[in-house]
């Protein structure tokens, strides 16, 4: 990757209970790859989404990053957002400086405060 994996939670739009599925969705999309790596990326997302208490807003978070994320402008939620643009997986000759194993410690911390967060919303609830 040429950027060091960051997240915004659940972009624009309210999280919710929905944090952990945001990450993981955020993870794939820093990742980036082909357009069925990113297909699939987006419906676990949406499953994931579903099996929340605010559940119903699913089909609307898919509709959000089917549109929102796709590669063709640089944004910092785009399809492949670790890569420079406009590029949106690994080039042939990958030598970049900053690998998917060095920022998975990031993505671990990351999702712990996720859990506890959309804990704390549950009983709130």
């Amino acid at each position: 990757m040429d950027k060091e994996f960051t997240t915004d939670n659940c972009s624009v739009v309210p999280d919710y209970d929905q944090n952990e599925c945001c990450i993981e969705h955020d993870w794939a999309y820093w990742k980036g790859g082909t357009f069925q790596e990113r297909r699939d990326a987006d419906s676990k997302f949406l499953e994931c989404v579903k099996e929340t208490r605010s559940g119903f807003l699913a089909p609307l978070r898919w509709l959000g990053v089917r549109v929102g994320g796709i590669g063709l402008f640089p944004t910092s939620f785009r399809w492949g957002y670790g890569w420079k643009w406009p590029t949106t997986k690994a080039p042939n000759d990958d030598r970049s400086p900053v690998s998917e194993e060095s920022q998975r410690e990031t993505l671990q911390a990351e999702l712990v405060e996720a859990r506890k967060k959309d804990q704390r919303r549950r009983e709130r609830s």
